[in-house]
């Protein structure tokens, strides 16, 4: 069943991306958050909705200021949360949003330090699915892949830090 986690936050991470449009962001943001919760090993538990709420919250961060200069897109426009290098270096500003997409879920760590794979993750998966997506041909939908890849990466991450670790 944890492989099936992996494999589904691909694809929720493309759904609360521009996507697939399911339902809506918010939805698709929560339903992200269950899964990540299970993967770490909060399927139905009273943490469960802290974290699906928490992770929802550092997902809502950023609307692809960082992500199109990465892809190699030209951006003027900053994220309200760049301010001074992280404005300058897009790999830096890459590494800080992993960091806030994980960083409302630290505090639960306070009960179970599993908790904290999820800031992990996405601080190593988000400019680590950019850098692997600099790689695939042009012709492919590069937004879509780095979202896919972001989540399969962050997926990966934690099912090692949390199971194999």
């Amino acid at each position: 069943m944890i492989y099936l986690y992996v494999w589904l936050m691909g694809l929720m991470d493309r759904a609360r991306g521009d996507g697939f449009n399911l339902i809506n962001r918010t939805v698709e943001k929560l339903t992200y958050g269950w899964i990540v919760a299970a993967l770490v090993g909060y399927p139905l538990h009273w943490l469960t909705p802290l974290i699906v709420g928490t992770f929802a919250v550092g997902a809502s961060f950023g609307w692809g200021s960082v992500i199109a200069p990465a892809l190699g897109h030209p951006s003027n426009t900053y994220e309200r949360w760049q301010i001074g290098p992280l404005k300058k270096n897009v790999w830096l500003a890459a590494v800080a949003r992993g960091v806030l997409w994980g960083l409302p879920t630290l505090p639960l760590t306070y009960f179970d330090q599993r908790i904290a794979s999820i800031t992990v993750a996405y601080t190593i998966a988000f400019p680590l699915a950019l850098v692997l997506t600099k790689v695939l041909p042009d012709k492919l939908d590069l937004w879509a892949a780095q979202e896919y890849l972001r989540g399969w990466l962050a997926g990966l991450i934690i099912l090692f830090l949390v199971y194999y670790l």
